[in-house]
C-alpha cells in the first residue's frame, strides 16, 4: 500500500488551509453541539483569573468564538490577535470581533508575526495537528511572565467505535501520525514539564450521534488520525465518495473525550531558550 499523503502532512498545517476555507461557513453549526459544553467549562476557568482587560492571543482562532467568550467574561479586552491558517475562518472571526488583529499563519510560524506579550493564550483543538513539544515553547515566548494558557483538546480515547473501523485497514490511533494527547494525565504532565502550573482542569465525555453522513465527515476531519482513515478509504477530500460508501453506518453513535485546562506560566519554569533546545 502506498504511503498516504496524510502521513506526510506538513506539521505547519498549511496543507489543510483550503479544506478549512471550504468548511468555514458551516463551522459554527457543525461544532455547536460540543462547543456549548466546552464553552461552559472554559468560562468557569477563565472567570477565576484576576485580570482586567487582558490581552489575548488565540492560536487556531477559527471563527472567533473564543474571543467573544472572553469579551463576555472580562467586559473589555486589550490587544487581541487571532491566528489561523484559513483565510475564510479569519474573515468570519474579524466580522464577529472587528478589533481583532488577524494573522494568517501556522501555529509554528506565528512568532514571526506577533511581537507582543499576552496575558492569555488560547490553544483550543489544535493538538491534533501540532506537536505540543514544539508549540509550548512558542506559546511561552508570547506570554507575559504571569500569563495563562487555556487548553482544550480531544484525547486519543475518543471515538472508540471509529477506532474499530480502522483496525482492519491497518490504522489505529497508535499507528497513525498525530499529536493528540493520549490522556488528560499525559497532557497535564507535558504542561508541568514545560513550566506551567495547573490552575484548573476537567475531562468531559460527550456522546455524539450523527444523523447525517456529511456531518460525520466534517467532524472526522477535525480528529487528525480519523482523517487518515478517510485517506485509507480513498475518501479524503471526497465527501461524496464517503457518503456513497459509508452511508450504512448512519446513524453513527460514538463519544468524544475532551480535556479542558487552565495553566499559569511559572516563574521558576524553563526559559524560552531552554525550552527550544529540548
Amino acid at each position: 500500500m502506498a504511503t498516504s499523503s496524510i502521513y506526510q502532512r506538513k506539521e505547519d498545517e498549511t496543507a489543510n488551509s483550503e479544506i478549512y476555507d471550504q468548511i468555514a461557513a458551516g463551522y459554527d453549526n457543525d461544532y455547536g453541539r460540543i462547543f456549548k459544553r466546552v464553552k461552559h467549562e472554559i468560562e468557569i476557568q477563565l472567570s477565576q483569573l484576576p485580570l482586567v482587560s487582558p490581552s489575548i492571543i488565540d492560536v487556531g482562532t477559527g471563527t472567533g468564538e473564543n474571543i467573544l467568550l472572553a469579551e463576555n467574561i472580562f467586559g473589555s479586552l486589550n490587544e487581541v490577535y487571532g491566528i489561523d491558517i484559513s483565510h475564510k475562518m479569519l474573515e468570519i472571526a474579524k466580522e464577529k470581533y472587528p478589533p481583532m488583529q488577524i494573522v494568517q499563519a501556522s501555529a509554528l510560524t506565528m512568532s514571526n508575526f506577533i511581537h507582543h506579550k499576552a496575558d492569555v493564550v488560547f490553544i483550543h483543538f489544535l493538538l491534533s495537528y501540532v506537536s505540543i513539544d514544539k508549540l509550548l515553547p512558542l506559546v511561552a515566548g508570547l506570554l507575559k511572565p504571569d500569563g495563562y494558557i487555556s487548553v482544550a483538546s480531544s484525547l486519543l480515547s475518543s471515538w472508540p467505535k471509529g477506532q474499530k473501523l480502522g483496525i482492519p485497514l491497518g490504522l489505529s490511533p497508535s499507528s497513525a501520525k498525530h499529536y493528540i494527547p493520549k490522556s488528560s494525565q499525559e497532557l497535564r504532565s507535558k504542561m508541568t514539564n514545560f513550566g506551567f502550573k495547573e490552575v484548573d482542569s476537567i475531562e468531559i465525555r460527550k456522546r455524539m450521534v450523527f444523523d447525517s453522513i456529511d456531518d460525520g465527515y466534517r467532524f472526522g476531519f477535525e480528529q487528525g488520525w480519523i482523517y487518515q482513515l478517510f485517506e485509507l478509504l480513498d475518501c479524503a477530500g471526497n465527501p461524496e465518495k464517503f457518503a456513497k460508501d459509508w452511508s450504512h453506518i448512519i446513524p453513527y453513535d460514538d463519544e468524544i473525550h475532551i480535556h479542558i485546562g487552565l495553566y499559569k506560566k511559572s516563574k521558576t519554569g524553563k526559559g524560552r531558550e531552554e525550552l527550544l533546545h529540548l
